[in-house]
């Protein structure tokens, strides 16, 4: 029998988050705000929100320390789902953003760049 584990994503996706609560402080409001490392952090959060009652105790307690909590009583979460055609849209225009003001496409590994996604003046941090 295979002991309870957590999936790679989660921990890859808790880190990701942890040390950008480090960096900034500030957690992203809705999917699609942040993509860091190709995980969009917005979504994640949401999801563990949606899903508290799946998580263990443990996943439960690291979030709680992150002030990630449960959604409050009467209030609806779904994970939010961005489809592949969403994400490359997005990465794509970060790529034609960085190419365009660079000139090359080897960003640094810790590079962020704030695109305009939808031309309404929003920005979203993507790595």
């Amino acid at each position: 029998m295979v002991p309870n584990a957590w999936e790679v994503s989660w921990q890859r996706n808790y880190r990701l988050t942890l040390a950008h609560m480090k960096a900034s402080g500030a957690f992203p409001a809705a999917a699609g705000e942040l993509v860091v490392q190709g995980e969009d952090l917005g979504a994640w959060i949401t999801a563990q929100r949606a899903g508290w009652g799946k998580l263990l105790p443990a996943q439960q307690y690291l979030l709680e320390a992150l002030c990630i909590e449960p959604p409050a009583e009467g209030e609806a979460l779904a994970p939010v789902r961005r489809s592949q055609d969403e994400r490359w849209n997005t990465n794509l225009t970060a790529a034609r953003q960085f190419h365009a003001r660079e000139g090359h496409l080897r960003p640094s590994h810790k590079h962020i760049k704030m695109i305009d996604v939808d031309g309404d003046g929003r920005v979203s941090g993507r790595r």
